[in-house]
């Protein structure tokens, strides 16, 4: 006679080694049948193999289950043997049968043991942010009034109790929790069930109960400190709104309309870094660039601070809460220079509500790789996602709005180079409709549009003689068309004026104008009235026009050097008297060396800067509704600077956060 032995690895792997388990039997078999029940089967077959004896088979799947329940015997593996069961993945999910597993007996043939050390194993994984779930062959009221007897119910998300098959029922508690397989543990006392839970979800990690009194001590279920429950509660929340979604009459959106979903996003990463290596290492089917930090936790900290000193990069914490509960931090972004998306990922317990497509819109639309396979596509324009609300404060009432200020901007218009798009980043959330005026490069040539000669000689575009001298320069017409004009009073501006202080300008021989020339690779102050047309970088040199511009700047040009404050006070002053009066106005300060003088082209002393920054002062007294901001003074710390004009993105939040009190303390009567 055959005998089916139900093992695990360890136990299949030293079944052929030793006697005991033979001899726990009593009988000298000289032929058996080994199935594992501790991870798949072909693992157990594997180490069979591994270690050949007579007499010994490996039962298939299907072979298994047609065995008779007479010819089956389970012999356990060791106590250490189980204590070290290989999972893949750290465990998320526990999905838990019942009866002979979870408690003793049949409920349903009468009387049941409750057992406490399990009791207590669920509560002590939820306090790890680890939960659990059920799938039991049971009637669900009288099965349920058991479990809230003991005050258990609110431990289990999306309980599955009825007589159907288990498979399928596994295979939708997952896809509601919305895990993948390889992060859920199923434990089950029936061979049969784990062998058809196993089937019908590839990946999935699936035990007997024998396991049970080793879970707290593995490693695998570890987890993290969660004793305020906040995972848990995420679920049940997110139990509360399927159910509710599934039983609505409208459509899917139709239902998040009423769901009242609310997004916060927090600019602190630096706060709140370890939330943010756990989303762009764990994330999976919402990581849409999967790009990994170090395992090793401290590394992956420092790996992820380096890339927050990048002064091209900003990012946030998206936080999202509706009328089920709070989700928590649920997504992660970071974005260079406001057009590539270096990270960006979601917890899938925001699957299917549209945030992802709503955060990539808010962001501009900007450049994103996707990689691997995903469950969304974020650049998808088919979906009209206008159910989510932007809010201020993650822990505020559900009514809490943005402030003020934001009911009286639909349009920003920042103008400077890349501090101002930093800026403008934060702005967005009190206008999607942020216009960033730039500066623009063609053919070698550095055309800094947000110099104050592009606004200030903006109304001789029509004099054929002005546009034959500036287009001897690399420019053209719509380089002087800028947007900060059409401003209203239901818009704000942001300007920065910085590059009048370095660059130099030069004076047309026939016409009364002064602009600056900047070639890519020329110093800033260089004369390059001085240099001969060989002395041009390769870029320069090799553009189409490049020799016929060159010649037509060094017979028409003369070098001016930098411009005086008076006549920088005069240009600003027919700046701001063109732009609507209502507008807001914040006007960024040149920023001033406190402590040591900054390297580059001009070597920029205090004394220099300081007329400057006079004239902003009197400018800003003068214009109603116009305010002046000096960067320095969101400086808190040495490593908050990085050089003359560029900051730790912290300093761009900061002024950020000024502007938007300023605009809320404006009166209403706009």
């Amino acid at each position: 006679m055959k005998y089916f032995f139900d093992v695990g690895d360890e136990g299949a792997k030293n079944f052929t080694k030793e006697n005991k388990a033979i001899g726990a039997i009593g009988s000298p078999l000289k032929s058996f049948l080994v199935k594992t029940s501790y991870g798949p089967p072909t693992q157990a077959g594997a180490n069979l193999a591994a270690n050949p004896a007579a007499g010994v088979a490996v039962l298939s799947d299907s072979e298994a289950a047609s065995r008779p329940a007479a010819d089956h015997v389970e012999i356990p593996p060791s106590d250490a043997a189980k204590a070290t069961v290989p999972f893949p993945e750290n465990i998320r999910l526990v999905i838990w049968d019942l009866d002979e597993t979870f408690w003793k007996g049949t409920l349903t043939e009468g009387q049941i043991t409750w057992i406490d050390e399990h009791e207590n194993i669920v509560r002590s994984l939820a306090a790890r942010g680890i939960v659990s779930s059920i799938c039991s062959k049971n009637y669900f009221d009288p099965t349920m009034e058991v479990i809230k007897a003991r005050a258990l119910d609110g431990y289990f998300i999306f309980p599955s109790i009825d007589w159907s098959q288990k498979g399928h029922r596994v295979k939708a508690i997952v896809e509601n929790a919305q895990l993948r397989p390889e992060t859920v543990l199923f434990i089950d006392d029936n061979h049969l069930n784990r062998a058809e839970v196993a089937d019908t979800n590839p990946g999935i990690n699936v035990v007997a109960e024998t396991f049970i009194p080793h879970i707290l001590g593995h490693g695998r279920f570890a987890g993290k400190d969660d004793s305020e429950l906040t995972r848990l509660a995420q679920y049940k929340a997110m139990e509360l709104r399927k159910s509710d979604a599934a039983n609505a009459n409208e459509n899917g959106d139709e239902f998040l309309r009423t769901s009242a979903i609310k997004v916060y996003i927090e600019y602190d990463l630096e706060a709140n870094i370890d939330r943010c290596v756990e989303l762009i290492n764990r994330t999976n089917q919402l990581n849409f660039t999967k790009v990994r930090l170090s395992d090793d936790t401290g590394r992956g900290r420092q790996e992820f601070l380096e890339l927050l000193r990048d002064p091209r990069i900003q990012g946030g914490l998206i936080h999202c809460r509706d009328k089920y509960g709070d989700h928590g931090f649920v997504g992660l972004y970071l974005i260079s220079e406001g057009r590539t998306l270096k990270h960006f990922m979601f917890s899938c317990r925001v699957l299917g509500m549209g945030v992802e497509q709503w955060l990539y819109q808010r962001l501009g639309n900007p450049y994103l790789n996707i990689v691997g396979e995903v469950l969304s596509d974020p650049r998808d324009t088919s979906r009209n996602v206008d159910w989510i609300e932007l809010v201020a404060d993650k822990d505020g009432a559900s009514d809490t709005e943005l402030p003020s200020a934001v009911m009286k901007i639909d349009n920003f218009y920042v103008l400077g180079g890349c501090v101002m798009e930093n800026i403008g980043h934060y702005l967005k959330v009190f206008s999607t409709n942020v216009i960033h005026e730039g500066n623009a490069r063609r053919d070698g040539i550095d055309i800094r549009r947000t110099h104050t000669s592009f606004m200030v000689y903006r109304h001789l575009v029509g004099n054929p003689q002005f546009a034959e001298a500036v287009r001897g320069l690399g420019c053209v017409r719509e380089d002087f068309d800028n947007q900060i004009f059409r401003a209203d009073a239901r818009s704000g501006i942001v300007l920065s004026f910085w590059y009048d202080q370095i660059c130099v300008l030069y004076r047309h021989k026939k016409i009364p104008i002064e602009m600056p020339f900047l070639i890519d690779g020329i110093s800033w102050d260089a004369d390059i009235t001085r240099l001969n047309f060989d002395d041009m970088p390769a870029e320069f040199k090799g553009a189409k026009d490049s020799a016929r511009i060159f010649h037509h700047f060094k017979e028409n040009f003369t070098f001016g050097g930098y411009i005086s404050a008076e006549s920088y006070g005069e240009r600003l002053r027919v700046i701001l008297s063109q732009i609507n009066p209502d507008t807001p106005i914040f006007l960024l300060d040149i920023p001033r060396q406190t402590e040591r003088s900054w390297g580059g082209e001009r070597q920029i002393q205090p004394d220099m800067l300081e007329p400057i920054s006079n004239v902003h002062k009197q400018l800003a007294h003068a214009r109603k509704n116009t305010w002046l901001i000096d960067p320095v003074e969101f400086v808190l710390a040495a490593e908050d600077r990085m050089d003359w004009w560029h900051f730790d993105r912290k300093v761009y939040y900061r002024i950020y956060k000024r502007i938007a009190e300023l605009i809320a303390a404006i009166e209403p009567t706009r």
